[in-house]
Order: C-alpha cells, then structure tokens, then sequence
C-alpha cells in the first residue's frame, strides 16, 4: 500500500500502515514491568525514565489489541525539530528493535542509512566549505577507529551533540569533537532556514543549543531522504534513518542514488527473533482497560461485566455478585446511573468535558451485551446462546485442595440417620435426596423434605452444612408469608434450595395448595418490587423444619410431595456431641468430602422413588384429613339406602350441623363456594359422586356402594339411621 499524504502539504504530514502479529503483541503485554524492559534499549536509563517508557509501550500494546485489527493506520508528522513523529499511541515508532522484530511479519526487514548523520554532516562542511578533515577519516574508517578505541558509535555521536566538550585522551576523537564544535555556529548561521523560527527561540536558552540546532539541521536533510525513499517503496514503521518493510522489490542500489549525493549507502538488515515467549492463551482484556480510567470505552468494559439486558422483554439485568442478580427496567437504569459519567477532550477548547454514561449506553451502544431471554440451566451445555443462564456453581465445587475426612464424614453422616428417626429407609432416601440436588439439579424433584424434633436436636446444623456447600443460593425464610407468598417473591431469582424456617402457615389448606405449587410447578413467577413480574423456570428444592411435631403441616391422605419425618431427640442436651458437629460441618475437608460421597450414590430412578411410608406420616395424614370426608364418611356409615340424593344447599346445611357437632376448628372459614369447590375435587378424584342440575337447582348424587368400597367402609348391621331423606 502506498502512503498517503494530506493535500498541500506532502512532506509535513503522512500516514504509513503498521502490520503485527496480534498473538505476539497479546505474549509481551502479559510480561511483567520487569521482563518487558529487557527487550528494550532502555535498560541504561534510571527507574524513573524506565517506567514511564515501559508505559508507553504497553499504553501501546493495549491500543493495539483494542483494535483488534492485524493492521492499523498510523498518522505521523514532522515536529520542529524536523524529525517525522507518530501522533498515534498504537504506533510501533518508538519499540526497540528487539520487540519490532518479535510482532512484525515474518517477511519484514529494515533498511537504513549507513552512518546517516556524520555522512551529512560531511556533506554540510564540505557545501560551506569548513574544515572537514578528522569527520571525513572518521566517516571513512569508522568501524577501524571505534574498535581500536574500545568504543561504540552512540558513544560518538552522544559526544557529537554536546556544546561543551572534554578531552577524551583519544587524539582522533578529541580531534574530530573540535573540529565539529568549530564549526558548529558557522554552519548554524548558514543552514538555520531549515529549521522553525519558533524552535530556536525555545531552544535559545538550552545548555546545547548549537548541538540542538545542528541536530534539526541534519534531521531536515535526513527527513527529506526518507520521504523519498519511503514513496518509492512501502513503509510499515518510519526508523527516522531507516525503515521497516516488507517489500519484495525493494532494490538497494535505487535506494542509494537517491542518496548518492550525500555519500550515504543503504543496507539491508533482516530482522533478528531473539525473544521467544510461548503463546500466552490467557483473557487479555481486564489488563487492556483500566478500572480508574473515565474513558468511555474503559467504563463501558467495567460496565458491562455487570449488566446485561434480556431483549424479549426489554429488561436488564444487573449482576450484584456472582450469584445475585436484580432485574431494573429502562428507567430504573437510567435513574440508577444518571450520575456516572465519562471525560471527553475537546481539541479546541483545550478542556475536558463530562458527557452521561448510562445515556449513551443503552441508546447508541454496539457493545451492550444481550440476551434474547434469561433461564436456569444447571448444565451449560443445555443452556442455548441466546439464553443468560442463571445457574451458578455450588461452593463446594470450588473446593479443589482438601484432605478426605473418612471418620468425620461417618460422623455426619450417623448424625443425618439421627435426624432420620434411625429409620434406614428414611435415611436412604434422604441421602438420595441431598446427592439428587447436587447431582442433577436440572431435573424438578417434587418432593420437599421436613423435619420435625424438639428444639436442639440437631436440623439447623445440619442445613447450615448444607448452606456452606451450596452458597448464597440456600435461602432461608423466615417470614414465609412476606418473603415467599407476598406480593414480592424475589427470593425465588436469586436462590435455589428454600429452607422454610416457619411452616405454620402451611396447615391451612390454603397455605397448602400454594406450597404444593412451589414444590411441583417447573414454571414460577418472579415478582420485584416496581418491575414487571418473569417467568421462570423453576428447579427449586424446597426443604424445612419445625420444632412443632404434632401438626406440622396439613397433608391430605393421597399425597405424594411431602418426606416428613420424625427426628431423634436423643442428642438434644449432649454439648459434646454438637461442640464436635459443629466444628466438623464447618469444615472444608468435610464439605468437600462428603459431596464426593455423595457422587457415589445411584440417583438414576430417584425422581420415581416413593417417599418412605412411616408410621409418623400417617399418623399426620389421618390428622389433617378434610372435615368435608369425614362428613361424607359419616354419611355413608349411617344411611341404609344405595344412593344418596339431595340438592348442594340441604348438603351443605348438614355439613355446617356436622362441623358443630364435632366442634371442628376450622369449621368457621366454611363458605357454600368452598364447600362447592371441595365436592368437585371428589367428584374428581372419584367415580362415586355426581353433580346434577334439575329445575334450576343444583344437586349431589353419591353412590353408597361404590362409595363405601373406595373409602373403605365396612357396613355395621346395628347403625341407628339418623339420615333420612328430605325434600
């Protein structure tokens, strides 16, 4: 590719086309301060100097890898001291040529002026007729002179630049340092419209203001052979002598005629790959973008690390830690963060103005990560690419350097047969239960485990266990009515095993129902306060205790979602016993342990494993049976006829005398809708009871026969019949 110049101005601004392996650019902004400098010249210099270099070169780096481009633009111009400078901070301009030869292609190689500024120099005294005798034998015995003197070129030409000079006790270079110095003001008066007037008033005061001026002298002449040269053949880097290229037909001997003048030859220098680092294969970007920067492309990266925006509902998302997660519409954004800001630098007020974050953000924002929807998916391999997942590792699974604690885990795990009632068939499927949430968390269970014991036995322990391994996402409630079934049930987005520290309100059946939907629903909806409610999917596990062991929760004869069990009280008082358990369950040896135990069990049919039918269980089951089923039982067991026949409201009439009679408690809360809705489950879960409508009324017919048989009713030949038949 061809430079480019600016109109009207084609040697003072140009543009070249810097070219790197952006791997190789990512490997050397991995290298610490320390390693970095070793590749560069800079290694002389003081700490100081050092670091704001190495600065300046990962500033570089960084500029580089954000662009994210093999191949960038790079805009120089010539600054009064008459050399060609980069005004882009992605420019390679200023590497040295160690770290140059490590990022360009492969096929690059420099090409500079052999001796550029003594051979000019040369040329100068020779035009104004100056003596030139000590510079010419240098120039033509170079290499000789430096090696017989022990000396390097830079040396030289430091000695070069400098107003006052010293002896050296080296007779050709003192020599060659006074002839030059003689003729320093000469050739100033001469060439000085070369040079910006403005530059010589600013150096007029300098400690080496005739070496500086010499200097932009030389660097005019120089500058000018390097526009031509770098016209004629493509540039990558402009080396002020020299530059990078990768050229296939650049030709050495029409490079040095444009030069013949001046005496000064081109040479071909390969270049040289002395550093070797291995691929680095590490995320780049958090050390591509600095934290305390108010660049916007700095704060929008910091910021995006947090919020996300779920595109089929116009929500955002706003991560408040690796496991919380709020939902905030477009103006809860906008009010949240109407404070942030970023710096602008306006050129022609030579100021910094402060612009709004949050509003460029979300209404001009190419960068804004989203998400077409937001969902649970426990394995991620499920989870489709346009879905945030929110599902997090358990804690215990960042456990990777932990001793295997066998005799604390048989601890545990006998202190769990305990709170089982040392039922085995209750501790089997609770270890399966707890290995089923770890395990396979994708799949809903439907089961909720609960036990029941008198205070100080052991349950809290045991779920604070529980809650180390999993994390923040075990949640406890215990204002169930306002955290859980309130208007606001935020808890269920950011959590995962409920443990539902109070189940009181569950032995209504009201309560039930709601808790039976939790348990089984795999779709839950979210609500926030002042935010739209979500759908989402649900693979919550629902888990409690209680300390009220006679009525914990109201359960009806048939149901399947309820593991309530009856734990052991015999450690309740035993101090060493929970002194023991309590340091072992804080444990991460043991965490760690018994999550691998639990990798051993075999949860395969798990999800249609019965629960454990106990004594303790029925027990409840009978306790909390309907009043309705008991009135139609007591129906059944004093009437002689096959059939029962009678309109909704005489039914529900009886009904009401029947609570009465039995002094039921909740008889009171007793509606006829209730009552209707109550029938209808029956007439639903069995083929004995109908529903009839004739003239306009609403009657039951229940089949005595069939009944009896479903229900289990024995006829007793000496009932005294206290139905009768109404109208």
């Amino acid at each position: 590719m061809k430079n480019k110049s600016q109109k009207n101005n084609v040697d003072k601004n140009m543009e070249f086309y810097d070219k790197y392996d952006l791997q190789k650019i990512k490997n050397l902004l991995f290298l610490t301060d320390k390693e970095l400098l070793q590749y560069t010249n800079h290694t002389e210099y003081n700490e100081d100097e050092n670091k704001k270099y190495i600065n300046k070169i990962k500033q570089s780096l960084k500029e580089i890898l954000l662009s994210n481009k093999s191949e960038n633009k790079i805009l120089y111009e010539v600054k009064d001291c008459n050399r060609l400078y980069s005004t882009n901070p992605k420019s390679l301009q200023y590497y040295s040529n160690n770290i140059l030869h490590y990022v360009l292609p492969d096929n690059s190689y420099e090409v500079d002026m052999t001796n550029c500024d003594p051979q000019l120099l040369l040329y100068l005294f020779k035009k104004h007729d100056l003596n030139h005798s000590n510079l010419e034998n240098y120039c033509k015995n170079r290499n000789e002179l430096l090696k017989k003197s022990n000396i390097t070129k830079n040396f030289v030409l430091k000695e070069f630049n400098k107003d006052n000079i010293k002896n050296h006790n080296i007779k050709w270079l003192d020599d060659l340092l006074n002839e030059i110095n003689n003729n320093k003001a000469i050739l100033f008066s001469q060439e000085q419209d070369k040079i910006k007037k403005s530059y010589i008033e600013q150096k007029r005061q300098s400690y080496n203001f005739l070496s500086s001026m010499i200097c932009a002298i030389l660097w005019y002449y120089e500058n000018n052979i390097l526009m031509k040269a770098t016209k004629l053949y493509k540039c990558i880097v402009p080396r002020f002598d020299g530059f990078y290229t990768n050229d296939p037909d650049l030709d050495l001997e029409k490079l040095n005629l444009i030069t013949k003048e001046y005496n000064i030859v081109w040479t071909k220098k390969n270049t040289n790959k002395e550093i070797n680092i291995e691929d680095n294969l590490n995320d780049i970007n958090d050390l591509l973008h600095d934290p305390k920067s108010r660049k916007y492309r700095d704060v929008e990266y910091y910021f995006n690390k947090k919020h996300f925006k779920i595109v089929n509902n116009g929500t955002f998302i706003r991560k408040n830690s690796e496991i919380e997660i709020e939902l905030l519409t477009t103006k809860a954004m906008m009010e949240s963060y109407k404070h942030l800001h970023y710096e602008v630098w306006v050129e022609s007020k030579s100021t910094i103005e402060y612009k709004c974050f949050i509003d460029r953000w979300i209404k001009a924002n190419p960068n804004m990560i989203t998400f077409d929807k937001m969902d649970y998916y426990p394995n991620p391999d499920d989870c489709p690419e346009n879905c945030y997942n929110l599902w997090k590792k358990f804690d215990v699974e960042l456990i990777t350097d932990y001793n295997y604690v066998e005799d604390d885990l048989e601890f545990l795990l006998n202190h769990i047969k305990i709170l089982c009632g040392n039922n085995q068939e209750v501790y089997d499927f609770v270890i399966k239960y707890i290995a089923h949430l770890f395990y396979k968390p994708e799949e809903k269970i439907g089961k909720m485990i609960l036990f029941c014991s008198k205070e100080g036995t052991g349950k809290s322990m045991f779920y604070s266990l529980l809650k180390s391994m999993i994390g923040t996402r075990f949640y406890s409630i215990g204002d169930v009515k306002k955290n859980l079934l309130g208007n606001f049930n935020s808890a269920l987005l950011n959590s995962y095993v409920i443990n539902l520290e109070e189940v009181d309100y569950f032995s209504s059946k009201d309560g039930a129902d709601i808790l039976k939907n939790l348990i089984t629903e795999t779709d839950l909806e979210v609500n926030q306060k002042g935010k739209d409610a979500k759908i989402i999917k649900s693979v919550h596990r629902f888990i409690g205790n209680t300390n009220h062991v006679v009525m914990p929760l109201k359960i009806s004869a048939n149901d399947r979602r309820y593991c309530i069990i009856r734990s052991s009280d015999e450690k309740k008082g035993d101090n060493d016993y929970f002194t023991k358990l309590y340091k072992i369950i804080n444990s991460k040896d043991l965490q760690a342990s018994f999550y691998k135990y639990l990798s051993n069990i075999d949860i395969s049919d798990f999800i249609s494993c019965k629960i454990p039918n106990t004594e303790y269980l029925e027990e409840l089951k009978e306790t909390f049976e309907s009043p309705l089923m008991d009135f139609i039982k007591d129906l059944l067991v004093n009437t002689k006829t096959e059939l029962i026949y009678e309109t909704s409201n005489e039914l529900f009439r009886l009904f009401r005398i029947f609570l009465t009679e039995t002094n039921c408690k909740i008889g009171t809360d007793w509606s006829i809708r209730k009552f209707g809705l109550e029938m209808n489950e029956f007439i639903k879960n069995g083929n004995y009871i109908e529903r009839l409508k004739k003239s306009g009324k609403n009657y039951y017919s229940i089949d005595c026969k069939e009944a009896k048989k479903v229900l289990d009713i024995i006829d007793d030949p000496d009932y005294s019949e206290i139905y009768s038949d109404s109208d």
